[in-house]
Order: structure tokens, then C-alpha cells, then sequence
């Protein structure tokens, strides 16, 4: 099982991190510790959600998208905003439908 997560930095909140892992405990640890190259002169990084994929390839294929320009659109209209509700325990339906539900009326992602 992969998983695909974004954080944001507590001492720098415009910073953000797109990753991948199949630990995501461990790999918060890492970043949070200053153990990665990209993330150190940011940490302590929160969680802010994640995806878990049961295809390795599907993990890839959505991170790589989340860091294209479409990407970061949805990004910061839909995951972000739902970023305040933690994801990573909810059910891969409820995901699904918060993520991916267009904005309008009843929609707490709508601008």
C-alpha cells in the first residue's frame, strides 16, 4: 500500500510538501526531523492529508499529478480547504466523494 500525503510546514505555513511513501508515519518522522533534503529548513511539518492507494501505480500517477499545474489547482480549491477534515481515516467512498464533489450549493469547498 503506498501513500500519497501533503504537509505543511508549522513554522512556515506557505510552505508545502507533496510526497509519497509506503510508511507515512515513519516518513512524517523523517521530514519533521530534518531527515530529507527538501523539507529540513521548513520543519516541524503537520499532516494535513493522505490518500491511500492499493496500486503502486495509481500512488505515482496521482502524486505526479498533484504537483502539475491541473494539480495544484485542486490542490488548493478542494484539498486544502478539506484539510481541516483529516482524510487519512475516512472510508475510501467518504474520500472520494469529499475530493472530488464539484462546488456548489451545500458544499463547504465552494469559494
Amino acid at each position: 500500500m503506498k501513500y500519497v500525503y501533503l504537509i505543511r510546514s508549522n513554522a512556515h505555513p506557505n510552505q508545502r510538501y507533496i510526497g509519497i511513501t509506503s510508511d507515512l508515519e515513519k516518513r512524517l518522522s523523517v521530514h519533521s526531523s530534518g531527515g530529507s533534503v527538501h523539507t529540513s529548513k521548513f520543519k516541524p511539518w503537520k499532516l494535513i492529508t493522505s490518500l491511500a492507494f492499493s496500486e503502486d501505480s495509481k500512488a505515482l500517477a496521482f502524486e505526479r499529478y498533484l504537483k502539475t499545474g491541473s494539480g495544484t489547482s485542486l490542490r488548493q480549491e478542494k484539498i486544502m480547504v478539506i484539510g481541516i477534515f483529516p482524510l487519512h481515516g475516512a472510508t475510501g467512498a467518504t474520500r472520494k466523494r469529499l475530493l472530488f464533489r464539484p462546488a456548489g450549493k451545500g458544499n463547504p469547498t465552494k469559494a
